[in-house]
């Protein structure tokens, strides 16, 4: 039995694993795999790591697949070499990039089922265009981008299947799945190019319209929803928890942010930031340790944390209150803006300079207006 196939499929895709590490390291690729793998908290920095462990765990058996599938035909050890040439590793490393640039070129608003459908559809295209495709490299570039989307979205649709396990179910499934393929491929006649073609493109079009329909469909909407006023005199107590870390701080509520998905497909969100500025009954600012007052968006509960992003299901509507933290003055004692009492709540672009007496002053995070 000839070993050219084996060894030529595993240099490729060795060379295809070092190509995609290169396009990680160096930033080329965006380096993460939302919306179609969310971990949250310690999770999220182990998503390239484990993928990339998923993706040279499935490499070891390739080479015994291959085997399987492969017709004798008593080739000799240097025609091995022969036939992995610098045109055909050019053509894995391009074909690697475009399915790693597939997976990882995906905007990480959108939603998580119609990309893993497109990006389906694209591994079916790229099989059948390297079926097509007679031209030594180019048809190795489509098997090879084929394959590097097959090993990625394998684990992402397991995952939401069945949780956690299916980053571990990803590799012998992603195996029999290439055992198959490589076994109906050697068993039966090749498809007629024109059918391949024909295939390829509706399988394109596939992909590109529901791609294309996430895209186009609506953005979370967010709107803020201040008080008339804020009473300084009622300032809460409250755990506010930060990853792990937790303190405690006086705040005062001064709103609600609200966040609505109206796209049928689940959304992730971006919550807006906002700071704040004080002022004595003078009107005169009141200085803080950071220039201004912070505030959180933050969960409606006991021990609450601060929100900057949420993920919304289709339709999917939720409300999140908006506070005033007043740790921070200088100069001033806890008492002396306590005793400010009621003061009325404005929005601005940016904080002014003056005020015609006691208020607070909410802008956008970034347009803090400091003096």
């Amino acid at each position: 039995m000839s070993l050219s196939g084996p060894v030529r499929l595993c240099v490729q895709y060795v060379t295809a694993v070092t190509a995609l590490w290169l396009a990680f390291h160096f930033g080329i690729l965006s380096g993460t795999l939302a919306p179609l793998l969310h971990l949250d908290g310690w999770g999220q920095p182990l998503v390239i790591p484990v993928m990339a462990v998923l993706y040279l765990l499935i490499l070891a058996p390739l080479s015994q697949i291959v085997v399987i599938t492969t017709d004798p035909s008593g080739g000799s050890a240097a025609s091995v070499w022969e036939e992995v040439t610098g045109v055909s590793l050019v053509a894995t490393v391009a074909g690697a990039l475009a399915g790693g640039g597939l997976v990882f070129g995906v905007p990480d608003w959108l939603s998580t089922t119609l990309p893993l459908v497109a990006l389906s559809a694209a591994v079916v295209t790229f099989v059948l265009l390297g079926d097509a495709v007679s031209v030594q490299g180019l048809d190795t570039a489509f098997l090879s981008a084929a394959a590097t989307t097959h090993l990625f979205v394998v684990p992402v649709a397991l995952s939401l299947l069945v949780g956690g396990i299916g980053l571990v179910l990803a590799v012998p499934v992603a195996i029999i799945a290439l055992l198959v393929v490589r076994g109906w491929l050697g068993t039966n006649s090749p498809i007629d190019r024109c059918v391949s073609v024909s295939l390829a493109v509706v399988f394109a079009l596939v992909a590109g319209g529901v791609m294309a329909y996430d895209l186009s469909g609506p953005r979370p909407a967010t709107d803020l929803d201040t008080e008339a006023t804020a009473n300084l005199s009622a300032a809460e107590n409250r755990t506010y928890s930060i990853t792990d870390y937790g303190f405690r701080s006086l705040s005062v509520p001064i709103g609600t942010v609200s966040v609505d998905n109206a796209f049928g497909f689940e959304r992730t969100a971006d919550v807006p930031a906002y700071t704040a500025c004080l002022y004595d009954t003078g009107g005169k600012r009141i200085q803080t340790t950071a220039g201004h007052g912070p505030v959180l968006v933050v969960g409606n509960d006991e021990y609450a944390s601060p929100v900057d992003q949420v993920r919304l299901a289709g339709g999917e509507h939720h409300q999140y209150g908006v506070v005033v933290l007043l740790d921070s003055v200088e100069g001033r004692s806890l008492a002396e803006i306590r005793d400010l009492g009621t003061v009325p709540v404005r929005r601005a672009d940016s904080c002014p300079g003056t005020t015609d007496g006691p208020a607070l002053v909410l802008v956008p995070d970034g347009e803090r207006g400091r003096r």
